[in-house]
């Protein structure tokens, strides 16, 4: 049997010296990244020489002068290789967040995403939300919660869902109230107009002083000026309490 070498064209090739295709593969070999590199690489063994090692910092200058030509012929792969390096440390760290989760406590995946929600770290508190809504989906504060997260993030038609679910499970002041400002951020104002004057209704029966007095400054905080077409839309509202 002959075994022949082809270049990614699969055209043969004869030794280091034959022409070389880079349109589809390209692979660069560095005998060395920097001076310190070098220095590593200088004071232990090799493996082409056992004990003696031919480097010294008189062949280090010598290849650095030597260094005549710039190749850019790999920079075209560097997007594709970036993306897909991304994609994969992305999937490595929800690997590790359900992980974690599963021996963490509710208080303490609470804890985790006010953290990443302080630190204005969306896309991780999305990510500990998701995973953790396996284990939590049943518990209307973490619900309430991932409202707040998906609105931080300016994922308004997620958090409009969410809005949505937390009334079927628990219709009262507090989730109306989220649902409410979830509707403004979707731009939803029509509904929002008649969620509105339910709420005004809602406050005016209400018997519960407390209740009628967040009602109050909540409806005061959200005045048709608030919402209207020309008017700016509230983002910090008051989402069932929850603040970071």
């Amino acid at each position: 049997m002959l075994l022949l070498a082809v270049n990614a064209d699969f055209h043969p090739t004869y030794g280091a010296y034959a022409p070389i295709a880079v349109d589809k593969v390209c692979l660069n070999h560095y005998s060395y990244r920097s001076q310190e590199d070098y220095e590593i690489k200088m004071n232990r063994s090799d493996a082409s020489f056992g004990e003696w090692n031919p480097r010294s910092m008189q062949k280090f200058y010598r290849q650095a002068e030597a260094q005549v030509e710039e190749r850019r012929d790999i920079l075209p792969f560097a997007p594709a290789l970036k993306a897909m390096m991304e994609t994969k440390a992305w999937s490595q760290r929800q690997g590790a967040t359900l992980a974690q989760l599963r021996g963490m406590s509710f208080s303490a995946v609470l804890a985790l995403l006010g953290k990443f929600m302080k630190f204005q770290q969306f896309a991780m508190a999305e990510v500990v939300y998701s995973l953790g809504h396996t284990f939590f989906q049943h518990d209307d504060s973490y619900l309430a919660l991932g409202i707040s997260v998906f609105r931080k993030s300016g994922r308004a038609r997620r958090a409009l869902a969410l809005a949505r679910e937390y009334i079927e499970r628990n219709a009262g002041p507090a989730s109306y109230m989220c649902y409410f400002e979830c509707l403004l951020d979707a731009g939803e104002r029509k509904e929002a107009r008649a969620i509105r004057a339910f709420l005004q209704t809602v406050a005016q029966r209400e018997e519960n002083a407390s209740i009628r007095e967040m009602l109050s400054d909540f409806l005061h905080a959200h005045a048709d000026g608030a919402f209207s077409p020309d008017g700016e839309k509230s983002r910090d509202g008051l989402v069932y309490g929850l603040r970071f």
